[in-house]
Order: structure tokens, then C-alpha cells, then sequence
């Protein structure tokens, strides 16, 4: 059951992470984009990929906290562990991909 709660504490804190980085601190906190200069950072359309950033952290809590909730109740806490993992690992090569293709300078 704890391993349950520690689950669902950081797929929230993944929802978190998308409502705690705005344009006011992205400066301090995206990587990247913390290392730009100030022409860099004027050319990057930061709004728009700060809306991709919530969009896709917001996806990632919502749905590893609804396949820890099923993995708990159908099978073990290893499994439910293992499913949890895949399903925040998995997406984040194409966050990483479409982050660099669609926001780049």
C-alpha cells in the first residue's frame, strides 16, 4: 500500500512540474533553454512550447496514476511498479524528439 502512495504522489507531482514552470521561471528552470542567449531567447516561441510542456507533463501524471490505480487492484506491486515506469520512461524520447524538431531555432 505505501509503495501505492508513493506512486501517486509523483504522478502528481508530474501534473506539478507542468503548472510550476511558466515564463516568469522557465529562465531558471528549462534546461536549454536556461543557456540561451538573450537573441536566442527571443527567437524561441516559448509560450507555445511552454503549452506543449504542460500538455504533455499533465498527460504523463493522469495516465501513470490511472495504470498504477489498475495495476494495484489487477496484479502485484511489482508489476504495478514496472507499469509505472514504462508509462512515464516510454514517452519521453518523443517528448524529447518533438521538442527538438518542432521548437528549435
Amino acid at each position: 500500500m505505501i509503495v501505492l502512495i508513493v506512486l501517486l504522489i509523483t504522478s502528481l507531482s508530474y501534473i506539478g512540474i507542468a503548472f510550476l514552470v511558466n515564463e516568469k521561471n522557465a529562465k531558471y528552470l528549462l534546461s536549454g533553454y536556461n543557456t540561451m542567449n538573450k537573441q536566442q531567447k527571443d527567437k524561441f516561441d516559448l509560450k507555445s512550447y511552454l503549452i506543449y510542456f504542460r500538455k504533455f507533463w499533465i498527460n504523463i501524471g493522469v495516465s501513470s496514476s490511472i495504470v498504477t490505480c489498475l495495476t494495484f487492484l489487477l496484479f502485484s506491486e511489482i508489476i504495478m511498479v514496472i507499469a509505472h515506469a514504462f508509462v512515464v520512461i516510454i514517452p519521453l524520447p518523443y517528448f524529447i524528439y518533438k521538442s527538438n524538431k518542432d521548437f528549435k531555432l
